[in-house]
C-alpha cells in the first residue's frame, strides 16, 4: 500500500500552502505587534524630552532614564515639525554595525528656538525573538506533516483493507472455476456495494462463458457431423464410372470448397479455445523435437516441391507450453513455409538461445505486412488459403507472452519467435 494517495497527497500539498500562508500571517503579525511596541516606547520618550525642552528649554538628564542611544539638539534659529520612524544600523564601536530602530524629530519651541530629538532602540533582542518565531513554526510545521503523513498511513490502510481483500479475490478467480469469489463484509457501505456489484459481475461473466463455450463446443460437433456426410458422399460419387469430366469436376470443386469449410471451422474452433483458456495444462516442450518430427511428416510434400531444406539447432529449445497449442504452432509455421514456397525454393530453420527463426524463399505478397496477423488476411495469389494460420500462431504466441515478427527482404520470409 502507498504511504500516501493520490487525494492524501492534494491534501497534504494544499494543507502545506495554507500553512506556509498562516505562517507568514503570523509571523509579520507578530513583527507588526513588536515594532508597534517599540515605536510606541519611542514616541513616549520622545515626548518626555520635548515637553522639558518645551517648559524649561534644558535638556533632561536622559542618560540615567532610558538606556537608549539619545541624543537632543537645540538650535538658535527654528526647525520645521517633522517625525520619522525606521530602522538604521549603528556602529557604536569596532563591532559589527548593529540594528536600530530609530526616531527622529524635529520642531521649535515658543521662544523660536529649533530643537532635534534622535532616539534609537536596539533591535537585537527583537530580532532574535523573531528567529526564535520562526524556528518554532518551521519545527511546528514538520512535526504537523510528520503526523499528517502517520496518520493518513494508519487510517488508510484500516480503511482500505476491504478493498485489497476485494481485490485479491477478483485477481484469484478463474473463469473455469465453479466456485465463485467470495467477498467479506465491510463497516463501510461502500465497500459493500463494491463487492455486490463485483460478485453479480463475476456471475455474469462466468454466465456467458460456459453460454459460449457451449456453444463453441456443439457448434464444432454439429457442424463437423454433417460436414463428415458431405465428404463421405461426394467420395461416393466420385466413384461412379458413368460420371463425365465436367461432372468430376464440379464435384471436385464441391469437396475443394468443403475441404477448405472443415479447416476453417476447425481455425475458429481453436482459436476460441485459446480465447476461453480451454488449453491450461502446460508443461516443458522441446520445440526443436517438434519441429524436427513435422519436417519427417512433411518429407515427401518438400521433396515434392524440390524445396532445399536446411536446418541449424544450436540449442534445444524448451519451453513450458500446452503440447496441443505446441504442435499446433510448429504445425502452422512449417504449414506456411512449405505452402508458400516456390519451385526450386528453401527453407532455413534454427534455433539461437530461445530464439526460433524460419526463413524460405516466396513471391511477393499482396496484403500489408501489418495485417499479416490479423483473421483472414492472406495473399490474394493463394487461393487455397483460409488466412487463418498466422492468426493462430499469433494468438499462441500471446497467450503465452512469446514475441513474434515478420520481416520480408529480397523474396524472403522469415518469421522470428522469441520464447
Amino acid at each position: 500500500m502507498k504511504l500516501l494517495t493520490k487525494t492524501s497527497l492534494y491534501l497534504l500539498y494544499f494543507t502545506t500552502i495554507a500553512f506556509i500562508v498562516a505562517g507568514f500571517i503570523f509571523y509579520y503579525s507578530i513583527r507588526t505587534i513588536v515594532y508597534k511596541q517599540i515605536n510606541d516606547a519611542l514616541i513616549t520618550e520622545k515626548n518626555i524630552i520635548q515637553e522639558q525642552i518645551e517648559h524649561t528649554d534644558t535638556i533632561p538628564d536622559f542618560n540615567t532614564g532610558f538606556g537608549h542611544l539619545i541624543e537632543v539638539k537645540i538650535f538658535e534659529n527654528q526647525r520645521k515639525h517633522k517625525q520619522t520612524i525606521k530602522d538604521t544600523l549603528i556602529n557604536t564601536n569596532e563591532d559589527d554595525d548593529i540594528p536600530y530602530r530609530k526616531l527622529y524629530f524635529t520642531s521649535t519651541t515658543k521662544n523660536k528656538k529649533g530643537y532635534s530629538i534622535s532616539i534609537s532602540h536596539p533591535l537585537s533582542e527583537k530580532k532574535d525573538l523573531l528567529e526564535n518565531i520562526s524556528i518554532l513554526l518551521l519545527i511546528l510545521f514538520i512535526v504537523l506533516i510528520l503526523i499528517f503523513v502517520v496518520v493518513n498511513y494508519w487510517l488508510s490502510k484500516r480503511l482500505w483493507i476491504p478493498f485489497y481483500r476485494s481485490l485479491a479475490e477478483i485477481n484469484r478467480f478463474d473463469i473455469n472455476s465453479s466456485t465463485p469469489p467470495s467477498f467479506s463484509e465491510s463497516d463501510i457501505q461502500e465497500f459493500n456495494r463494491l463487492n455486490k456489484v463485483l460478485e453479480n459481475m463475476a456471475k455474469t461473466i462466468r454466465n456467458d462463458y460456459l453460454s459460449l463455450k457451449e456453444f463453441n463446443e456443439n457448434a464444432s460437433h454439429e457442424i463437423q457431423t454433417p460436414l463428415s456426410i458431405i465428404r463421405t458422399k461426394l467420395e461416393l460419387l466420385l466413384q461412379y464410372e458413368n460420371l463425365n469430366t465436367e461432372q468430376i469436376n464440379l464435384l471436385e470443386s464441391v469437396n475443394n470448397a468443403l475441404t477448405r469449410l472443415s479447416k476453417l471451422n476447425q481455425g475458429l474452433i481453436i482459436i476460441s479455445k485459446i480465447d476461453n483458456q480451454q488449453f491450461a495444462s502446460s508443461e516443458e516442450i522441446s520445440i526443436q523435437s517438434v519441429i524436427q518430427n513435422l519436417l519427417c511428416e512433411n518429407e515427401e510434400i518438400i521433396r515434392l516441391k524440390n524445396i532445399t531444406l536446411s536446418t541449424d539447432f544450436q540449442s534445444p529449445l524448451k519451453t513450458t507450453i500446452n503440447p496441443i497449442l505446441a504442435e499446433i504452432l510448429a504445425t502452422n509455421l512449417i504449414s506456411n513455409a512449405i505452402r508458400h514456397n516456390t519451385e526450386n525454393g528453401y527453407i532455413d530453420i534454427k534455433t539461437i538461445d530461445n530464439t526460433l527463426v524460419i526463413a524460405n524463399s516466396g513471391n511477393t505478397l499482396n496484403i500489408d505486412t501489418s495485417n499479416l496477423f490479423n483473421r483472414f488476411s492472406k495473399s490474394s495469389s493463394n487461393k487455397d488459403s483460409i488466412g487463418l494460420g498466422l492468426s493462430i500462431v499469433k494468438k499462441i504466441t500471446n497467450y503465452y507472452n512469446f514475441s513474434i515478427t515478420y520481416t520480408y527482404a529480397d523474396l524472403t520470409h522469415e518469421i522470428k519467435i522469441v520464447f
